[in-house]
């Protein structure tokens, strides 16, 4: 069967003069990605150099039924960018960018990276509100799922920041869409896994660029001392950048999380087994460095030998991750699994929710970085990331490595267990993560009401469901017959391991019935947030016209 599908694909993409490579190393490079937990063999990869040729795969795929699913770097972690017996999208020479320094904003290519984007940017002065921490990422693939940075508490998402988009829906047609104009497609792709269509431009907002940044690290051993001075920076804003870390309470676990950062410290510090970290990033103009004591004097660090303060330029923090990825690909690790997991709880409940998440693993059960990262709920406007009923949000991850490998599946088990932890609590989930993908989990996610609207895109932009079906966000049309999304229907996510049952918990019918009433108020609680956002969105729209009317005249 699968030599058959290779024949038609590659006979009717050669008829349409579409260039496909169906090698072995092609189809297994794309059944692979950073995660490296599950594969999912497609029938080849095609390049598209522009969209034009991107337009004849998508009305192929779309008369032939052949699911497509677009990658960039492939950094997913759980096969999302993957696709079974379908077209793998290279994305990668989609990767124009222009830069419109008078109008601070920049029309850039799906397939290019983040790096590519700030490199372009500074040249004008000018660059991105907002970074992940791992910045050679492709701009369709966090546009996909929302993009959460150090700046995130006073900018909001990278998804906030999109201007405008060029979207190619399955009828081969690119179109246009902002907040004011098809704001329908607009609010459905930002941070929709890709489901409704592929990126192939996006008008990214820019603000001015400093030269310079002051990198302030700083220990704690209470965790509540911890939260409370996470939260005093991000509501004060003295600090442009915020984030915070659990480390082990030892001379190695200090080492590997901060190289030689603190080398006078003393550890271990009592009998803790964590200890807590605090960095702080604040731009500046040359010659006008930032006072230290100002920033951090009244916190309630440890008060000896437990502060680190760097001067970089701003390019060089913003890229600070260059010198862990060269280590972890010289050591190997950046090519073992990395089955990851990122939850968002409400401040009030963090404390307690990350002791006892703690209280499970040891270092030896990460392997890789403890996040918690401070957030405030009304900059993220998006209508596709969901939060917790709070002002005060923490997100908590762990970016775990598999040591060895083969515990990939049981760590991403756990995860469900991690997630549902976090929801027992208020708390949400991030749709980048290694946990259970199906239609009933991700209906829980969103909230019934914003689901219900996405299903109804999903009919609209992509009826017969070619897109992105390793999300596996709706029920697949060509396998679940007339089985509703709620149907108890398991999604293999490792289609070439028998032995992965994917915590069949999460599917046993009592345990359905016995969250539902619970995911039900979420879901309420998820809606009226989205209403909220969405109101918002609208109102400061009305603004954005001028901007609009640029992009119409400068984006063919």
């Amino acid at each position: 069967m699968l030599k058959t599908g290779l024949l038609f694909v590659f006979f009717a993409l050669a008829v349409c003069d579409i260039a496909i490579d169906t090698t072995t190393d092609a189809r297994n490079n794309a059944a692979d990605d950073y995660g490296h937990i599950v594969s999912h063999f497609p029938l080849g990869v095609a390049t598209p150099q522009d969209a034009n040729e991107l337009s004849d795969i998508v009305l192929f795929a779309n008369s032939a039924r052949v699911p497509i699913a677009a990658v960039g770097q492939a950094h997913s972690v759980k096969g999302q960018a993957q696709v079974e017996d379908g077209i793998v999208v290279n994305m990668t020479n989609i990767n124009s960018i222009n830069v419109f320094e008078n109008d601070n904003f920049a029309w850039v290519g799906a397939g290019a990276t983040w790096r590519e984007l700030l490199q372009a940017t500074l040249t004008f002065d000018l660059t991105p509100p907002v970074f992940t921490d791992y910045i050679d990422l492709s701009i369709g693939g966090t546009l996909s799922v929302g993009g959460v940075g150090s700046q995130t508490f006073r900018e909001g998402l990278q998804i906030d920041n999109v201007l405008a988009l060029k979207v190619m829906t399955s009828d081969g047609v690119v179109q246009l869409c902002s907040a004011t104009e098809n704001s329908d497609l607009y609010h459905a792709v930002l941070g929709g896994l890709g489901q409704f269509g592929i990126v192939v431009e996006a008008q990214i907002n820019l603000v001015p660029a400093y030269a310079n940044t002051l990198y302030v690290r700083t220990l704690y051993a209470d965790i509540d001392d911890f939260l409370a001075d996470l939260f005093v920076l991000t509501n004060d804003e003295r600090f442009d950048g915020v984030q915070g870390f659990v480390v082990a309470n030892d001379a190695a676990g200090l080492a590997s999380a901060t190289g030689n950062a603190f080398p006078d410290l003393e550890v271990p510090i009592g009998d803790f087994p964590w200890l807590y970290m605090i960095e702080g990033s604040k731009y500046y103009a040359d010659g006008d460095v930032p006072d230290v004591q100002t920033l951090i004097g009244d916190l309630n660090h440890i008060p000896e030998d437990a502060v680190n303060v760097l001067e970089l330029t701003y390019f060089e923090f913003i890229a600070r991750l260059d010198p862990t990825e060269a280590f972890l690909r010289s050591i190997g690790a950046w090519y073992l699994p990395h089955p990851w997991i990122d939850v968002f709880v409400p401040r009030s409940e963090s404390s307690s929710y990350i002791l006892n998440e703690l209280s499970l693993i040891t270092s030896a059960d990460v392997n890789g970085v403890i996040l918690v990262y401070p957030y405030l709920n009304d900059p993220i406007q998006a209508l596709n990331f969901p939060l917790p009923d709070s002002e005060e949000i923490v997100l908590f991850a762990l970016l775990r490595t598999a040591v060895p490998p083969e515990r990939a599946l049981e760590l991403s088990e756990d995860n469900d267990e991690i997630y549902e932890r976090a929801r027992a609590v208020g708390g949400t989930g991030y749709s980048i993560d290694a946990i259970t993908l199906e239609p009933k989990e991700w209906k829980k996610h969103f909230g019934n009401q914003r689901y219900k609207d996405l299903k109804d895109a999903k009919e609209l932009y992509d009826p017969n469901h070619i897109f992105a079906p390793s999300q596996f966000v709706f029920k697949d049309k060509s396998k679940c017959n007339n089985q509703d999304d709620d149907d108890d229907h398991h999604y293999d996510d490792n289609n070439h391991n028998d032995d992965d049952d994917h915590h069949n918990g999460h599917n046993d019918d009592d345990d359905d019935d016995d969250r539902s009433d619970d995911s039900d108020d979420r879901s309420d609680d998820s809606d009226d947030r989205s209403d909220d956002r969405s109101d918002d969105r609208s109102d400061d729209s009305d603004d954005s016209d001028d901007s609009d009317d640029r992009s119409d005249d400068r984006s063919d």
